[in-house]
């Protein structure tokens, strides 16, 4: 999903189109879609709210932009897997001690 709705001006036509597509994926994906944790910077997500409300604080105080992973909102959040990587070893068992 796009967010970079999310560092736009307020004021922008394309803040108001992510704010209404975020709002929406919420309802669609959350099991309770009437009362959602705000994610403006005021409330970072402690607060539940109404779709109103939330789009209210959404235009007169922001989104969070640390809040990417709209994990409290239905998006899944995929564990991020550290990739396989293989070392080489040498072990030299040829050595000696000196006295």
């Amino acid at each position: 999903m796009d967010k970079s709705w999310m560092f736009m001006s307020r004021t922008s036509q394309e803040y108001d189109n992510g704010v209404r597509d975020f709002l929406k994926f919420a309802v669609d994906n959350l099991e309770n879609p009437d009362f959602i944790p705000c994610p403006c910077i005021n409330c970072s997500n402690v607060y539940n709210m109404s779709t109103n409300e939330i789009r209210d604080h959404l235009f007169q105080h922001g989104i969070d932009p640390t809040y990417r992973e709209w994990e409290w909102h239905g998006e899944d959040i995929l564990d991020e897997v550290e990739p396989n990587v293989t070392t080489d070893y040498v072990v030299d068992d040829d050595y000696e001690m000196r006295t």
